[in-house]
């Protein structure tokens, strides 16, 4: 959450490989069964309002240029109607 509300997006390829220091947030994925992560922040007003995000639960995956951009595009959107 402190990325999110920090204007960062999450990106994981392979939650296998998150370091020690992200040990709750592996665990909760793992949980989940979430091989790979994209998520965006969603802005109402400018202020941090949830996010936006793909899940991959079957595989790792290497998150290509569109994924990025659809996704920004999607949460600003969202964020746009909901103001």
């Amino acid at each position: 959450m402190e990325q999110l509300k920090n204007g960062n997006i999450i990106h994981i390829n392979n939650v296998s490989e998150l370091p020690e220091e992200a040990k709750s947030t592996k665990e909760l994925l793992n949980i989940q069964n979430t091989k790979s992560v994209l998520t965006h922040p969603l802005y109402v007003k400018g202020v941090l309002a949830g996010f936006i995000g793909f899940d991959n639960i079957e595989n790792t995956r290497e998150w290509k240029a569109e994924d990025f951009s659809l996704l920004r595009v999607s949460s600003q959107i969202i964020g746009n109607a909901l103001e």
